[in-house]
């Protein structure tokens, strides 16, 4: 019995290691409708590389607890829109800057879609 107990928890600590290696995934980590806003509205500014891309493999790292350029904030803060320099560009609250998209605001409907997941799913990988 005891040899039965040590070969699974061995095989457990085996199983569940990376020795070291990064783990990556070439899953979006931004749910479909959130990324079908950045899709849709930002992406013409906010490319596909660089720091401040918005493509879908590298949007949610690039915004969530990311350090806003020029501003002492992050661009998405989890679970605090108010705190978020995505959100206030969205609602052009002026605090950290103009609105985003600048003269195209967004729907009302995208707006909650986006503080939504602020509010709940950012946390969330």
């Amino acid at each position: 019995m005891r040899y039965v107990i040590v070969t699974s928890v061995v095989l457990i600590i085996i199983g569940c290691s990376d020795f070291g290696e990064t783990v990556s995934s070439d899953e979006p980590k931004v749910p479909v409708n959130i990324q079908n806003i950045f899709d849709d509205n930002c992406i013409v500014c906010h490319g596909t590389s660089g720091g401040m891309s918005l493509a879908e493999l590298v949007s949610f790292d690039n915004l969530v607890n990311a350090d806003a350029n020029g501003y002492n904030a992050v661009r998405v803060f989890p679970g605090n829109p108010d705190s978020s320099v995505l959100w206030n560009k969205i609602t052009n609250t002026g605090r950290f800057g103009q609105q985003m998209p600048p003269g195209n605001a967004l729907s009302f409907e995208l707006k909650i879609d986006l503080f939504n997941w602020i509010t709940d799913s950012a946390f969330q990988r």
